[in-house]
């Protein structure tokens, strides 16, 4: 008997196979992509739920923070990272998927930010005359974008 893991290369090939199967079944208007991210591999299910926790593979081994503590993603360079009141997650999501998938639950406030409607406490002036979030909980005051400050005011209103 082999001590092979069972995750082979026949297996992998057979997920490979599915999923050539699934895209398949979608027509011209998607083409197959052997990196679908999570969002696609979802949609491509069609389970529709939306994930409660997102996680990230980290020296500690795998880490995970839930959807409700999150009080801001912010991108840096081909970075995102989920920010929490104690603590920080780096993730392999992009800001684009992550907004598609949580639409009401957060907001794009500048093209390197979204932030949690639920913990949203005001909207400031800073220094330079911009405009920024305050968000419960956390120090950090991402910054509003003039692109896309109406969308937010309408929002946190609404909220």
């Amino acid at each position: 008997m082999s001590d092979r893991p069972a995750c082979s290369h026949r297996v992998r090939r057979r997920h490979r196979l599915e999923l050539a199967d699934l895209v398949r079944g979608y027509g011209d208007g998607l083409r197959f992509s052997r990196s679908l991210n999570g969002v696609q591999l979802a949609a491509l299910r069609g389970d529709g739920q939306r994930r409660s926790r997102v996680s990230s593979q980290t020296h500690r081994g795998l880490e995970t923070m839930a959807i409700n503590e999150i009080r801001c993603f912010l991108a840096e360079q081909k970075y995102v990272t989920a920010c929490g009141v104690d603590r920080e997650l780096l993730l392999p999501d992009t800001l684009k998927d992550l907004e598609l998938e949580f639409p009401e639950n957060f907001i794009r406030v500048h093209r390197n930010a979204l932030v949690s409607l639920e913990y949203i406490q005001g909207l400031q002036r800073d220094d330079s005359g911009g405009w920024v979030v305050e968000l419960e909980g956390i120090e950090h005051r991402p910054v509003v974008s003039r692109r896309h400050l109406s969308e937010v005011k309408k929002r946190f209103l609404q909220a």
